[in-house]
């Protein structure tokens, strides 16, 4: 078996033990060499000379994402190259330097990553955030500064209080939530009773957010009306 972070756990032991205990980076990827049971203290004896390393088929550029199925797993003789990558991360990762097909991947040639939200092309302020506005771009878990966004479906329909860049990061201040209804603009309002619906054409007489109730009134008629905000020039009738 070959030992993984989630087989491993700490636990206090008297100190009589004529062979000292391995640390986690000294296990995590070797080959078990004899059966152990559960509370066994993990000493070099039980491991066999065999670790489990990831090699890439291609090559990888310099904040490429690499995925572990695309990688090739094997068994190598451990030797002194502590700094192979024994467990691979959970998490998003990408190369942090040139990688080569067929060598084994080392610690520091690789980094954990999460895929935060970026500005596609100019965000003006007061913009309304639609899907083609941003995109996803790997970032260091170390990266200094405020939490980057994550989900685009946290953004979209909101409001851009600043104007933001092509490339710059989006973080939680730089949006509110907007008015998709404004007053004197054209709202499509959507009317259902049952299985009929109907499809008014009318001009709002108050601003609206999402899920707000606003006045809204018929041109043709005159007749005012409340509708339900449902999105940009978009509302349905109570």
């Amino acid at each position: 078996t070959r030992i993984k972070e989630e087989h491993l756990v700490y636990l206090p032991k008297a100190s009589s033990a004529a062979t000292e205990p391995l640390k986690k980076d000294q296990i995590i990827g070797r080959v078990i060499h004899q059966n152990v049971s559960e509370g066994d203290v993990v000493i070099p004896n039980l491991l066999g000379n065999q670790i489990i390393v990831y090699v890439p088929s291609r090559s990888y550029e310099a904040g490429e994402i690499i995925r572990l199925v695309d990688l090739m797993i094997e068994r190598r003789i451990k030797n002194s190259l502590d700094k192979l990558v024994t467990e691979w991360p959970q998490q998003t990762v990408i190369a942090k330097t040139l990688l080569n097909p067929g060598v084994p991947i080392l610690k520091n040639h690789i980094e954990i990553v999460e895929l935060v939200l970026v500005a596609k092309t100019t965000i003006v302020n007061g913009q309304v955030i639609t899907e083609d506005l941003v995109e996803s771009r790997p970032e260091p878990m170390s990266a200094y500064g405020p939490k980057g966004l994550t989900r685009i479906e946290e953004i979209i329909g909101l409001e851009a209080t600043r104007t933001i860049r092509a490339g710059q990061k989006l973080n939680v201040s730089d949006f509110v939530a907007a008015d998709l209804v404004r007053k004197n603009e054209t709202v499509r309002l959507v009317i259902r009773r049952g299985a009929l619906e109907i499809t008014v054409e009318t001009i709002a007489m108050e601003n609206g957010k999402i899920g707000e109730q606003v006045l809204l009134r018929n041109p043709d008629s005159g007749k005012e009306i409340r509708g339900i905000v449902t999105g940009r020039y978009e509302a349905r009738g109570l």
